[in-house]
């Protein structure tokens, strides 16, 4: 079985990349590190990203909190 992959874009359509800061709804940096959850299951994905605060705190987060959309490839 294969490993989903995912095109994930900001609210103004620009796609977000591995390593890319992206913004939640506080206007707080965090890094963007991967999809941990597609929207297949009840159509929620989820984000795992990084603080660009705080350097070792890795978190997983619903998509939209950041205003991200992810679709399955």
């Amino acid at each position: 079985m294969t490993a989903a992959t995912y095109d994930v874009t900001s609210k103004d359509g620009r796609t977000v990349s591995p390593g890319e800061v992206i913004l939640d709804f506080r206007g707080d940096p965090w890094v963007f590190l991967k999809v941990t959850r597609g929207t297949e299951y009840n159509g929620t994905a989820r984000v795992l990203v990084r603080s660009a605060t705080f350097h070792n705190w890795e978190q997983d987060y619903y998509a939209t909190v950041f205003n991200l959309t992810v679709v399955t490839l």
